[in-house]
């Protein structure tokens, strides 16, 4: 079910990808948890929750870190407690270091629910919800690779994304509406078929297929095939198994090659300029290390003391302590505020495309000033008594809380 934030206060956060331990999560009892929340609970910025395939029944939510939560080889089938509640949820202004990939989603509400923040949503099959991904005014993510099909209302709700199969939308920027020929949604497998092979699970073998799925060789060319089998046509699968040692194979008209040619990167049986163009996409890519920037969030009111009805005035400062720029980036409203914990000043507001993004010198900073005035009084008035309030730099974190005192006149 969808919740009241309770704030915790964050003053560091990371603009940058941290690099952490893996956690993992299966059924087995060899693993470290048998419960994703649990393993989410656990980790920190920059860790790996790794899930192995079953089924898991409940509800997740980020709770804010910058985790990558990923199925393992198999992809895990994730679905809420009841048709009523979201299966994946991201409240807390999680950004582009919050990963979630290679999950089935199904029979929740909304597949994934983002509330505030930008995170990442990548080779997910999302079917038989009643929307596929969800976002509040102000939020979004950065969707691609995916697969949603049969969803009640929507597919797509206030968010866009690329490289996708959605079945009902005109959406562009590589995304395509044929059915994904699933090999038997019915019973709970969506490996995609393929005449070149397909892996089937109850055998343990690869099978062919009379025919191919459109999603095969048809996600990003911008991310890498990962661990998928040869051939894999150089360019990721989408869906929850692209990317994944369960990946189908590219199907190039006929069976695979009796040998692999040296160069030959697409599996097409032939060196030509489709296997130089996919080299050159990938040029000079690598896994060297990142650097991490940090943003320090502060907040304050203009006075410690307000009389009964008076507007308060909330001031969210970024501050950039590095010797180098830091820039932000989600757009629209880059602030916002969260009134004891309940009200949240961004949420339902319409997002006037003003700025896409905002750079901070080093050692400099940048003050939003948000008014809690008489149409949020209507929304959310202060009574009399302590009140506290947490500015967001949406998207890269929270700040302290503040308190402040509403007095009668």
């Amino acid at each position: 079910m969808r919740k009241v934030i309770i704030t915790i206060a964050v003053f560091m956060v990371s603009a940058g990808a941290a690099r952490g331990g893996t956690i993992t999560v299966g059924k087995g009892g060899q693993c470290d948890f048998n419960s994703i929340q649990a393993a989410i609970d656990d980790a920190n910025d920059g860790d790996t929750v790794m899930v192995e395939a079953g089924v898991y029944v409940e509800e997740i939510d980020f709770s804010g870190k910058a985790i990558t939560v990923s199925g393992a080889d198999g992809a895990p089938v994730l679905e809420a407690v009841d048709y009523f509640c979201d299966a994946v949820s991201f409240y807390n202004g999680e950004g582009e270091n919050s990963i979630l990939q290679n999950f089935v989603i199904r029979n929740s509400y909304a597949g994934v629910f983002v509330r505030r923040g930008q995170p990442v949503l990548k080779n997910l099959t999302i079917v038989n919800c009643i929307n596929g991904i969800e976002a509040s005014s102000g939020a979004g993510a950065d969707i691609s690779n995916c697969i949603l099909r049969d969803n009640i209302e929507r597919d797509l709700m206030n968010c866009a994304a690329r490289y996708s199969c959605i079945e009902y939308s005109r959406q562009r920027n590589g995304n395509i509406s044929e059915n994904p020929l699933f090999a038997d949604a019915k019973r709970g497998d969506y490996h995609l078929k393929s005449k070149a092979g397909r892996w089937d699970s109850n055998s343990g073998s690869w099978v062919v297929d009379e025919v191919t799925s459109p999603c095969i060789d048809a996600g990003d060319w911008a991310t890498p095939v990962g661990f998928e089998p040869f051939p894999n046509g150089g360019r990721i699968n989408m869906g929850a198994f692209g990317g994944t040692a369960e990946a189908s194979k590219s199907y190039f008209g006929t069976g695979p090659c009796s040998e692999i040619i040296a160069g030959d990167i697409n599996g097409d049986c032939i060196v030509d300029f489709k296997d130089f163009a996919i080299l050159a996409s990938h040029w000079l890519e690598g896994t060297a290390p990142e650097c991490k920037l940090l943003i320090e969030v502060s907040t304050t009111t203009d006075k410690s003391t307000y009389l009964l009805g008076e507007e308060v005035t909330v001031f969210v400062t970024a501050y950039n302590p590095n010797p180098e720029p830091v820039t932000l980036t989600g757009g629209f409203y880059f602030a916002s505020y969260i009134m004891d914990g309940v009200y949240d000043w961004v949420e339902g507001r319409f997002a006037p495309a003003v700025i896409l993004y905002l750079t901070i010198k080093p050692y400099d900073s940048f003050t939003w000033d948000i008014t809690h005035g008489s149409y949020e009084m209507q929304e959310y008035p202060l009574a009399i008594g302590t009140h506290t309030v947490v500015g967001e730099v949406l998207g890269y974190g929270e700040s302290a809380p503040v308190e402040f005192e509403v007095v009668a006149e």
